[in-house]
């Protein structure tokens, strides 16, 4: 019995770890989306950043 409930415990964490990978996976795509975006619509807002 408390084999079984080590593995569902287990495959639990994997499905976070998952979830929270793709999650940071979408969020870098979405803000580099983001940054390009507003690269293309304003490109003295590059000049800036760069400048730091």
């Amino acid at each position: 019995m408390s084999l079984v409930n080590d593995i569902e415990h287990d495959s639990q964490v994997e499905l976070v770890i998952m979830d929270f990978w793709l999650v940071t996976v979408l969020s870098a795509k979405i803000s580099q989306n983001v940054a390009q975006f507003i690269f293309m619509q304003n490109p003295s807002f590059k000049g800036s950043i760069a400048k730091y």
